[in-house]
């Protein structure tokens, strides 16, 4: 799963909710999407002038360690079924295998 597998946008905004190693040190840091590379560990900007060990201003996060905050995620999701537009629960669709 990447970022847009997941609908995440360059720019939006994310919350480091786990780590690994080196970087649980950076777990409830706010962070920024900088790249979206195709990968599962694309780049994103360290907010409040935080650098890593190396002294850049930027990591590769896997997208399972962060949870994005804003834009925040729709409860809901717009599916067409039998030519018209219903609102279901992510949940819903999840459970349905459309996302």
């Amino acid at each position: 799963m990447n970022c847009e597998d997941k609908g995440y946008k360059e720019g939006e905004v994310f919350k480091i909710v786990s780590g690994d190693g080196i970087n649980n040190r950076d777990i409830g840091s706010i962070v920024i999407l900088k790249e979206d590379d195709g990968s599962r560990s694309p780049a994103f900007w360290l907010t409040e002038g935080r650098k890593d060990l190396c002294g850049q201003s930027w990591l590769f996060i896997n997208i399972k360690k962060v949870k994005r905050i804003w834009p925040p995620e729709k409860e809901t999701v717009s599916v067409i079924c039998e030519g018209k537009t219903v609102e279901i629960s992510r949940e819903s669709a999840k459970d349905l295998n459309l996302i």
